[in-house]
């Protein structure tokens, strides 16, 4: 390796001052060379890395054709030994040459990784000999070298004789027991990276012994001089977060503290200081392996570290900045083959992926598709639209003893995650049910796919969210064939016999609760009836859920507690299940009892208890028959609370009379159908006539209110209080006071004309009326 000198580093004497070279006496050598044999911090990782980086030198050298050998140390053989096939040394070369201390032939070439000249007695800095066999001439001689008693290092020939070997040195270090794994440890480690013409032949290990770890390139530049390894380590276990330099065969960790990035990176432009801060978290990632030339980055004298001086800075910088460059290159390449959206996210979240998680945040904004920006590998739903859209995921469960090898797990999301093994598919049917025997036809169809993503838009909002904001999901962007549309999708047909452990259903007893509703029940065993066993159940595969309740001698229980009250009288259940039947009668579910301790073995994307099913049910049709509701739920509430309005009982006998039907449309053409009055008697008259659709109705949108109240407050934020009502009799009553003092015998009266009853009645509220404006 060529050593770059500081030209710059001159100084010129302007007298002619006495002066005198600085040397060194050969009897103070001692001290020196120990201060060179010391130089490691770690003298085992320096054997390796010297005496192999010299051994590579001389095959380069002399073109040799043979790989260098490495000996592992082992229990049986605990020497590390490094065989070249260079030209191997003479005796005046050991002596003359080799035993010189910064003697180098390697400064004229940046072929070569050596320079300094002391790397060749490294194995002084483990113990206190080596021995170096030397196979030059057709001879073979063996050199001790070793350090005295004097602290003087010697090279000792103990033996030569005749070989026919090929030419070359063996370098042979004697490693202690206690340091054996450590050395074949780091062996592991430094030769990691090499490449394939360059990696050694390794002696010593087991036939079946993999020694070198393989590792994986997740990201490199087009000419190999960077590239990001997979690294499965936790980031936040590590105690050092640096990038490597690789130089020659050697890999050196960046040191981001010894760079001063704000300075260096100085520009005219604003950017200064985030370009700076950007390349030293690029330079922290302990994955990314960058190359240098030899020669391009000054080496401490040691070779276990960089020096950093001015040039070495700039020379990573510049590198690091090329980096920045071309991932984001790799990102546009990657994006600008894409066929539509999902394609471009599922493309982000491949280069993303191969990514270092600290990397991800660092080009999460360098993806772009037709100009759109993408900055997720999601398709994310608006957190307002909780429930105008539904997201449900469908997973993959192992399970031998389940249809096809696998079982069907699924959960709500709230976006769906964009890669290779997702499948995208869209509800365009009202109904979810049989929605898993959908998703697993699509898995069945896809064997490589995890995850099947159903959406699902409940509302107006949801669909244009969905389809056509430009600021929501933009489905409109994905291509027909990334988009399966369930109503096309067939569903697939359960293998029956088998519980999810693998124990038979075939004993577990399943009850449909009786829908007859002219039937008369007595006991609990009345309301139920012998129904199909589960697997029967679940194979049918209608459009309608598998609704349950828990039971315990036959009564509904708590799923998951030990007691056996009942937590809801059957009868309650009874007047719920035909009050809601009577709004879908087309695709109401029959409710089964599944005896309490069997309910944790349904399979819960098949089933769904009647609760959460009450809720389903009440959102979807509340939504559905919104109008309704809003135009019914004065009268509902009032027929609901009209004995708790102690305002409107005072003039009930005015406002709720037999002749009230005559006496409205009376009073309707006197005081105006806007008049408060008209208003508090229409609410009333309606109030008494039955609509089981809009009360039940109230009744659910009262029961989500306990069980779903945001759903509520966004959906039905103006819901009808029904003290609204009392309060506008109470206001009646002040402004006509005599109302209060109409007698109940007036429902006695069969002609309320003939009396003038409604006349007088419009009169005095008109008189009213008159007084005030006055």
């Amino acid at each position: 390796m060529i050593i770059a000198e500081d030209k710059k580093k001159r100084v010129i004497s302007s007298h002619d001052f006495d002066s005198v070279e600085c040397t060194i006496d050969a009897e103070d050598m001692r001290y020196v060379a120990s201060l060179l044999r010391n130089n490691y911090s770690n003298p085992q990782l320096a054997v390796v890395r010297e005496i192999t980086a010299n051994a590579l030198d001389a095959n380069i050298e002399a073109k040799a054709k043979r790989k260098v050998e490495i000996s592992i140390p082992s229990r049986f053989s605990p020497n590390f030994c490094v065989r070249d096939f260079g030209s191997g040394l003479s005796q005046e070369d050991v002596f003359g040459l080799y035993s010189k201390y910064g003697k180098s032939t390697k400064r004229n070439s940046n072929s070569y990784i050596g320079a300094f000249g002391i790397g060749k007695f490294a194995p002084l800095s483990y113990g206190n000999n080596f021995t170096c066999v030397s196979f030059h001439g057709g001879k073979k001689t063996s050199y001790n070298i070793f350090v005295d008693e004097h602290d003087d290092t010697k090279i000792v020939k103990l033996d030569e004789e005749p070989s026919s070997e090929p030419t070359g040195l063996s370098v042979e270090v004697a490693i202690a027991d206690s340091d054996i794994n450590n050395f074949k440890d780091i062996c592991k480690s430094f030769f990691k990276f090499f490449a394939d013409d360059e990696m050694p032949i390794f002696r010593g290990i087991g036939e079946d012994e993999q020694f070198l770890t393989e590792w994986k390139t997740v990201m490199e530049s087009k000419d190999s001089t960077w590239q990001i390894i997979s690294d499965n380590e936790d980031y936040w276990a590590k105690t050092h977060h640096e990038a490597h330099a690789f130089m020659g065969r050697v890999h050196y960790p960046i040191n981001t503290g010894s760079i001063d990035f704000n300075e260096l990176c100085k520009s005219e432009d604003d950017d200064t200081q985030s370009d700076a801060g950007y390349l030293r978290e690029l330079c922290q990632q302990d994955n990314l392996y960058i190359r240098f030339d030899i020669g391009e980055l000054k080496l401490h004298h040691s070779r276990e570290s960089l020096e950093y001086n001015k040039q070495t800075q700039l020379a990573i910088i510049d590198k690091l900045r090329q980096i920045k460059v071309d991932i984001e290159e790799i990102a546009k390449e990657k994006l600008d083959s894409a066929t539509c959206l999902w394609d471009a996210k599922c493309k982000y979240a491949q280069v993303m992926n191969a990514l270092p998680h600290t990397l991800q945040g660092l080009f999460r904004n360098s993806f772009e598709w037709e100009g759109i920006k993408i900055t997720s590998p999601s398709f994310d739903r608006d957190y307002k639209l909780t429930d105008d859209i539904l997201i449900t995921e469908y997973t993959k469960l192992t399970d031998g003893d389940a249809t096809d090898g696998y079982r069907v797990k699924s959960s709500k999301q709230r976006r769906v995650l964009c890669h290779d093994k997702s499948i995208l598919a869209v509800q365009d049917g009202g109904s979810s049910y049989g929605n898993a025997l959908k998703a697993r036809t699509l898995f069945n169809e896809n064997e490589d796919a995890t995850a099947v993503y159903v959406v699902y838009a409940s509302t107006e909002d949801g669909e244009e969210h969905l389809w056509t904001d430009t600021d929501g999901m933009r489905f409109d962007l994905i291509s027909s064939d990334n988009i399966n549309l369930l109503s096309k999708v067939e569903k697939a047909k359960l293998k029956a016999g088998t519980r999810h452990s693998g124990e038979s259903r075939a004993d577990v007893p399943v009850f449909g609760f009786i829908t007859d509703e002219k039937r008369h029940r007595y006991r609990n065993t009345d309301y139920w009836e012998n129904a199909l066993g589960l697997d029967d159940l679940e194979s049918l595969g209608d459009d309608v859920p598998l609704v349950y309740v828990p039971i315990a001698n036959y009564k509904i229980v708590n799923e998951n507690g030990k007691s056996q009250e009942s937590i809801m009288d059957l009868s309650d259940l009874k007047v719920q299940y035909f009050k809601m039947r009577n709004i879908d009668k087309k695709n109401f579910p029959i409710v089964y009892g599944i005896r309490r301790k069997d309910c944790a073995n349904l399979d819960k994307s098949v089933w769904m208890n009647w609760e959460d099913f009450r809720i389903h049910f009440a959102q979807t049709h509340l939504v559905k028959h919104r109008k309704k509701l809003k135009a019914g739920e004065k009268k509902v509430a009032f027929k609901e609370h009209q004995y708790e309005m102690k305002n409107y009982r005072a003039i009930e006998c005015v406002l709720n009379n037999r002749g009230s039907v005559p006496l409205l449309k009376l009073l309707k053409d006197s005081l105006g159908e806007d008049h408060d009055f008209i208003i508090a008697s229409t609410i009333c008259r309606e109030g008494t006539a039955n609509d089981e659709v809009v009360e039940t109705l109230y009744n659910l949108l009262q029961f989500l209110k306990k069980k779903s109240p945001e759903w509520v407050k966004k959906n039905f934020p103006d819901t009808y209080n029904w003290k609204e009502y009392d309060y506008l009799c109470k206001d009646i009553q002040d402004r006509y006071p005599l109302l209060v003092n109409i007698s109940k015998q007036i429902y006695q009266w069969e002609d309320m004309r003939e009396g003038n009853f409604g006349k007088n009645i419009g009169e005095y509220i008109s008189m009213c009326d008159e007084g005030v404006k006055v």
